[in-house]
């Protein structure tokens, strides 16, 4: 079996879009065939699996039968055997055969389409758990809800703007604190403790091509086109920039949210200004 994991998923997910989408008509013995073809995938894949996991299971039973002094460190490693339920989505992140520049130097993985019409749909979710709304793109998941937009200079009544540093002080207090909380790391927190709600200052969507300090540092420093291969660079070496892409995570979910609620009530598009007579 020559082809991957990766090959059978994104025939699977092509076929998938066709299916969702309303504007392609399919005929039903092509539908069939697909089917059939997937199912076929399927039984390909659990064979496999089968038998690596009768190879890890006899491999488990000999090395317990034999005496080997193996080292404490190596003793206590730990190895996820079975797949998570998300796993497959590592599989979306993979490099595809059609990649894109985004920036000088910087390329995306994308699914090319001829036009605008042959996008599929993506849904909108709720998440009950984290009481936050959520969407995948290109295997990343992005989650938040709209959040308060504070002025620069407004020291009173400001809360949840940067991400908390010490959970585990907060946990053993049981208060809650004046930063942010992320709902999906306080699993075992008291509710009351939770807030799944980022609030954000104005300026932090301001962008800066000065180096970080003191002064500009809720400002924006990652998002320039042309110095985007650059900030990827300095982003393995620089430690400050964690509290900068948590910020941006959360806001992008905050304008994503805000331009759906106006496409929703129909004020998305720029209204046409007729000229008086």
């Amino acid at each position: 079996m020559e082809r991957t994991l990766k090959y059978y998923l994104d025939e699977t997910n092509r076929f998938h879009k066709k299916m969702m989408s309303g504007t392609i008509m399919l005929d039903p013995r092509e539908i069939k065939m697909m089917l059939n073809r997937i199912a076929f995938n399927i039984r390909q894949i659990q064979s496999v699996s089968h038998r690596m996991a009768y190879i890890y299971n006899v491999s488990q039973r000999r090395m317990s039968q034999v005496s080997y002094q193996i080292k404490d460190e190596i003793k206590q490693l730990k190895y996820e055997t079975y797949p998570k339920q998300d796993d497959w989505r590592q599989l979306q992140k993979a490099p595809g055969k059609s990649k894109k520049k985004v920036a000088p130097g910087v390329e995306m993985n994308v699914e090319v389409v001829d036009d605008l019409n042959d996008i599929p749909d993506t849904p909108l979710y709720w998440v009950n758990s984290l009481q936050q709304f959520a969407l995948s793109i290109n295997g990343t998941v992005l989650r938040g809800n709209i959040g308060n937009v504070y002025e620069k200079n407004t020291a009173l009544g400001m809360f949840n703007i940067k991400e908390c540093r010490n959970y585990e002080k907060c946990m053993m207090k049981k208060r809650r604190c004046k930063y942010f909380h992320d709902p999906l790391k306080l699993k075992k927190m008291e509710a009351e403790m939770k807030d799944p709600i980022r609030n954000f200052t104005n300026n932090s969507w301001l962008f800066t091509t000065s180096p970080k300090n003191a002064k500009n540092t809720n400002l924006r420093h990652i998002g320039n086109r042309n110095t985007l291969g650059n900030d990827l660079y300095l982003m393995r070496y620089d430690k400050t920039y964690p509290d900068e892409v948590s910020t941006r995570f959360y806001q992008t979910m905050h304008d994503l949210l805000i331009l759906l609620t106006l496409d929703q009530y129909n004020l998305l598009e720029v209204p046409i200004v007729e000229e008086p007579d």
